[in-house]
């Protein structure tokens, strides 16, 4: 009898660190999608932008799931000191601060459509800058997209 209840604490521990462990796969396996999603969507602003060409100063449509339709500009100004969503001087990336909202039309809010009705909403931001400039002439950009 003492040996049935021993095996069945250690039966019920070992059951307890796997179901824990599980819960943590699921949870991982979530923030993956989501992670995969937002770079997706990166992914294909920076391909419209790059299709458009270096000289390009234009603006292209992008649909989401919710029959919504975004705006993406690129850098209408020409300006060499770029235009977009404002970078952290420290990490060189998107900021995503209050404080710190974009130009307008170079945000986007991006609606996902999953299962059983289900959506995610995603934030994209982008900045061109001009990089090489003659003139009216461009040369080369440089795109940061993120998304979030």
């Amino acid at each position: 009898m003492i040996e049935l209840v021993i095996a069945m604490v250690v039966l019920a521990i070992g059951l307890g660190g796997t179901m824990i462990m599980i819960s943590g796969s699921i949870t991982s396996n979530n923030r993956n999608k989501t992670d995969t999603t937002a770079t997706t969507l990166s992914e294909a602003i920076m391909e419209r932008i790059i299709a458009a060409g270096v000289g390009a100063t234009a603006t292209f449509t992008m649909s989401d799931c919710s029959g919504a339709t975004n705006s993406i500009l690129i850098d209408p100004t020409g300006s060499t000191a770029g235009r977009g969503a404002a970078v952290d001087a420290t990490t060189g990336n998107i900021s995503f601060t209050t404080a710190a909202s974009p130009t307008s039309g170079y945000t986007a809010t991006y609606v996902t459509c999953g299962v059983n009705g289900s959506q995610a909403t995603y934030d994209v931001r982008w900045r061109v800058v001009n990089t090489q400039a003659s003139g009216t002439a461009v040369y080369a950009k440089m795109v940061t997209v993120s998304a979030r």
